[in-house]
């Protein structure tokens, strides 16, 4: 039997692949969208940061290192903080930043409290980009914290929507 071209194997078929995709997550514009991955562990974290994603931060979370973000990643602080301790010097005497993104940086909080914020006392706090390559930054909520020299160093682009800088 055929349905304006269609054979009733093809429409089986469209009918599992959509009830997949709908198990595995939403379908927009052809894209499948995974649900956010919730974090606890620092080493995780440092991991998923890299490869990109959406991340939800599910407990406070400190590292003991930079991070580069080279894919599009977006980060729930979900009423936590990731903080920035202990860092080596760079052995070099460069600046450093606790998060140097070469991608798109997404920074939310869903929490209702708007407690999440990323804090750091390394010379700067979120980096886009350097002077070849693109990165962004995209506040939606939360708070990025300084205690260092500052707290965005934009050498690419930057969008603040919500949240604070202080």
């Amino acid at each position: 039997m055929s349905f304006g071209g269609l054979t009733k194997i093809k429409l089986g078929r469209f009918w599992i692949a959509l009830a997949v995709s709908v198990v595995f997550g939403f379908v927009t514009s052809g894209v499948v969208y995974a649900a956010p991955i919730t974090v606890t562990n620092p080493i995780v974290l440092d991991a998923l940061m890299s490869t990109g994603g959406e991340l939800r931060l599910g407990s406070d979370i400190v590292l003991n290192k930079t991070v580069t973000i080279n894919n599009d990643t977006s980060l729930d602080l979900n009423g936590h903080t990731l903080s920035f301790e202990n860092v080596p010097a760079d052995p070099d005497g460069k600046l450093q930043s606790a998060i140097t993104s070469y991608a798109d940086f997404v920074v939310v909080d869903s929490s209702t409290e708007q407690t999440g914020k990323i804090t750091s006392s390394l010379d700067f706090t979120v980096q886009t980009g350097d002077s070849r390559n693109f990165g962004k930054l995209t506040l939606q909520s939360g708070t990025i914290d300084c205690l260092g020299d500052y707290c965005v160093y934009n050498l690419s682009e930057s969008e603040i929507n919500g949240g604070k800088i202080s």
